[in-house]
């Protein structure tokens, strides 16, 4: 039977290329870092007062659905918990509650700055800030380095053994995961997935070393909310991810790792804790559905090397040029969509007419909306309220072959 007979009865053909069988998730968490340089006054009462509440608040909104956070806590913000909080002796501090709740995993970031003259001086490296972490209450050790430069083999290579802290020498630390490979001034940050053991900087950060003691973990594709407009762009980036996945072979020797970055001068902004409520709640369709695991840092190396404990296992791939499956199959002719993200009518405009048919496809390639047109007009209204929340691909088909595609939100 042809293509334009199965039409003709009904039935619409939506299958660009073949979704595998065995699903492949994104591993992802929430991740937070506060900065020596961002100069705020942890330490003053209200101030403790009100980064507590906003902190409370966004460990509320993860718990109630189940979504996983790694706080990465600078010096000033551990030693305001030990000062306001007694967190020497009560069980009840801030950081110790998170720690101990079941979706927060409270790890370390430290800029070390040891020169007493400079504006950021810190004399509290990453030892020092572990050591705090544990007088604190929190359960030793501490796993995971929260942020380093890949650039640079003295910022985290010897972390491959024991070191001392600075203002606390008799301290040693020995992380398990790197996380965050960072660069002078942000310049250039790698972003990618998976699991490996670096060798060493630069083009040496590449190079699986099994003999190596650290582990790196990927962040993914920068995903960073810093106002209350991020919430539609996060949403999308994290689905199209979804979408490349979900159209990849299946490799067991895979793991995509992303986090959601947020950062404590942005979190006291009016509506942030609600913007990524939203966010949450925007990606609990593809939670529900396997498509994400939330996951804290330890959880995904623990995940990993229960899977794979031959440590020559690894893999990764940057997000440099990562294509959406569906496009490749797709005429980069773009139609106008609004409003996007949709509610109710979708208004589609094309650049060209006729077409015949109007498909809508989901992130695996399933037509859930089919409606045929009338070949003549270029715009067209497609009603799209019954869709679940989520991304989408809009597919017109015109008689001579000619097919135009974009992508929408639905809300």
């Amino acid at each position: 039977m042809s293509r334009k007979t199965l039409l003709a009865a009904g039935i619409a053909i939506c299958i660009f290329q073949n979704v595998q069988a065995q699903t492949m998730p994104l591993y992802i968490n929430f991740n937070s870092h506060n900065e020596i340089s961002d100069n705020i006054a942890y330490s003053t009462p209200s101030v403790w007062t009100q980064y507590r509440g906003i902190v409370l608040a966004l460990a509320d909104t993860f718990y109630m659905h189940n979504a996983k956070w790694n706080l990465q806590a600078e010096s000033d913000f551990i030693r305001a918990d030990i000062t306001r909080e007694n967190a020497y002796t009560n069980p009840n501090d801030l950081l110790d509650s998170l720690d101990n709740s079941a979706t927060v995993e409270v790890d370390p970031h430290n800029h070390f700055d040891n020169n007493s003259m400079s504006v950021t001086y810190n004399p509290y490296n990453y030892p020092d800030l572990a050591h705090l972490l544990d007088s604190a209450g929190l359960a030793y050790p501490r796993n995971n380095m929260g942020g380093f430069l890949w650039t640079m083999a003295s910022d985290f290579m010897p972390y491959q053994n024991p070191v001392a802290g600075n203002t606390y020498p008799n301290y040693l630390w020995n992380p398990n995961v790197i996380w965050g490979a960072g660069s002078p001034g942000h310049t250039n940050d790698y972003n990618g997935y998976g699991v490996w053991k670096p060798q060493g900087a630069n083009a040496q950060f590449f190079t699986h070393t099994p003999s190596n003691h650290l582990t790196y973990i990927g962040n993914g594709c920068s995903y960073v909310v810093f106002d209350t407009t991020h919430v539609s762009t996060i949403i999308n980036a994290v689905v199209q991810m979804l979408q490349y996945i979900q159209y990849q072979p299946y490799n067991s020797m895979s793991m995509y790792t992303a986090s959601i970055q947020m950062n404590f001068r942005n979190i006291a902004n009016p509506g942030f804790v609600d913007t990524i409520a939203a966010i949450v709640r925007g990606l609990e369709p593809y939670v529900n559905s396997g498509q994400i695991v939330y996951q804290t840092l330890t959880e995904k190396y623990n995940t990993w090397y229960a899977a794979h404990p031959t440590t020559t296992d690894h893999w990764k791939t940057d997000c440099t040029g990562l294509p959406l499956a569906v496009e490749t199959n797709l005429s980069t002719t773009i139609a106008n969509l609004y409003p996007n993200p949709a509610s109710g009518i979708l208004n589609i405009e094309l650049p060209d007419a006729p077409i015949e048919e109007i498909l809508i496809m989901d992130v695996q390639g399933k037509c859930v909306l089919r409606k045929t047109v009338d070949g003549i007009s270029a715009s067209y209204q497609l009603d799209v309220s019954e869709l679940s929340s989520g991304l989408y691909f809009a597919v017109e088909e015109s008689s001579s072959g000619m097919r135009y595609t974009s992508r929408f939100m639905k809300e």
